[in-house]
This record gives C-alpha cells, structure tokens and sequence, in this order.
C-alpha cells in the first residue's frame, strides 16, 4: 500500500492534505478497495461547518455506505474533480481548516 509522506491519516481510514488555509480530505487506497466501485458520495453544501470527528457526508459503493469522518474542524468549501480512475491521493472535497 502507499502511504505519501504529505497526507496525515485517521483510524477510519480518511486523510488530509493541507495545503495553506486549506485542507483536501480523502479515502485511503486500502479504503477504497474494501469499498469496491463506489456509485455516489454525499457530501455537504459548500459553507457548511464540519467538526472534527464527525461524520460530514458518506460514499456509497457497490458493497457498502460508509460515512466519511472530519479529520480537523472546518468549514466546507467545495469538491474537486478527479480522472475517471481514482488515485489514492485524489481528494474528495476541499475544507478551510481552523
């Protein structure tokens, strides 16, 4: 598995990669592969608090929903789009740290 030295990860297995006042939050490739084809991510309207810990959004796959866990306390700015293939380090959605 690959674990860049730039992203910090959580026990439920999101990271974060903080880039100035920003940090883009992520599912770990062992994620992803236990999750198998994911067909939606449910993720919060852009201005919405999240805190660290708590679920703010979830993604749906073929095998299973699971939630996804705020690694800091933030505030929701907005998702990014990523090639077709998922990498690892392809973010899902953007924060503004505090």
């Amino acid at each position: 598995m690959n674990f860049p030295d730039n992203l910090k990860y959580t026990a439920e297995h999101e990271w974060i990669r903080i880039e100035g006042q920003y940090g883009w939050i992520g599912i770990t490739d062992y994620a992803q592969s236990e999750l198998g084809d994911v067909v939606f991510v449910e993720i919060p309207t852009v201005g919405t608090k999240v805190e660290k810990g708590k679920s703010f959004g979830t993604i749906e796959a073929v095998k299973a929903v699971s939630d996804l866990f705020a690694p800091v306390d933030g505030e929701y700015s907005h998702n990014r789009s990523c090639p077709s293939e998922r990498s690892p380090q392809c973010p899902i959605v953007q924060i503004t740290h505090r």
